[in-house]
């Protein structure tokens, strides 16, 4: 019985989230083109099943792509300024993979946090509590985001893509959003 709440719940989980995806999809194309919501419609009504299969398997296996490499390149940004503000390595871990200084030398470990998709440790300089520099190393995940919303943008503006592609720099420029809106770097 406990198998069967589970299996309805993930699916209620994937129609409910299928359907708020398809709310904003349609949002997003009906405020940032010029093509009137009765248009998309019908071209969505148009669309055969395997093609409308193949593109939400190619958004979601983008998802799972994009998701851990921007974890990836938040925690670089942390990374490289905190070293470039003279802090010093102890970890750094996406998901539960840990690369860790232990005994002056580096070691993969497997560790985790939950609520959580990657972490950046680094030891302070030796300075006074008030001299510390901690703006550039706090603010690194986040302009790294940037930098990488700005590199995607520049690509899906001025290369001609492929179809998936193209699909999976909006998404990756979709998910890059969220990531500078929402992640918490103040624990």
């Amino acid at each position: 019985m406990n198998i069967i709440k589970t299996i309805l719940k993930l699916a209620a989980g994937l129609i409910i989230g299928a359907s708020a995806g398809m709310i904003f999809v349609t949002l997003g194309i009906v405020i940032f083109t010029d093509m009137p919501l009765s248009t998309f419609l019908h071209k969505l009504a148009t669309i055969k099943i395997s093609e409308g299969i193949t593109g939400g398997a190619i958004g979601v296996l983008s998802a799972i792509i994009a998701v851990p490499l921007l974890v990836l390149i938040h925690e670089g940004g942390h990374l490289a300024c905190g070293l470039i503000s003279g802090y010093r390595f102890v970890s750094f871990r996406i998901f539960n993979m840990t690369l860790i200084k232990d005994n002056g030398r580096l070691r993969i470990k497997r560790y985790a946090i939950a609520g959580t998709g990657g972490q950046c440790l680094l030891t302070p300089p030796d300075k006074p509590d008030d001299k510390v520099p901690v703006i550039l190393y706090n603010s690194g995940g986040v302009l790294a985001n940037l930098l990488a919303l700005i590199a995607a943008l520049a690509i899906l503006l001025t290369v001609e893509l492929k179809t998936f592609v193209h699909e999976f720099i909006l998404i990756f420029i979709f998910i890059d959003i969220i990531f500078i809106i929402l992640v918490d770097d103040k624990n």
